[in-house]
């Protein structure tokens, strides 16, 4: 499971993530890096970005 960072900042940027993913701009792969830059995590596969995108209802 991702875990977020709490601002309001970073979830703007992570949903505008989620929603390139969703709208095919961008592939798993790449938003994993994003999400993981933005939350600045050390690592985030792209089973679980999937897994995360798909829990918040993109598809």
């Amino acid at each position: 499971m991702i875990k977020f960072v709490k601002s309001n900042a970073v979830a703007i940027k992570d949903k505008e993530v989620f929603n390139s993913y969703a709208d095919g701009k961008i592939t798993a792969k790449q938003g994993a890096r994003r999400i993981k830059e933005n939350n600045d995590l050390d690592e985030v596969s792209e089973d679980d970005f999937i897994r995360m995108a798909r829990w918040l209802g993109y598809r």
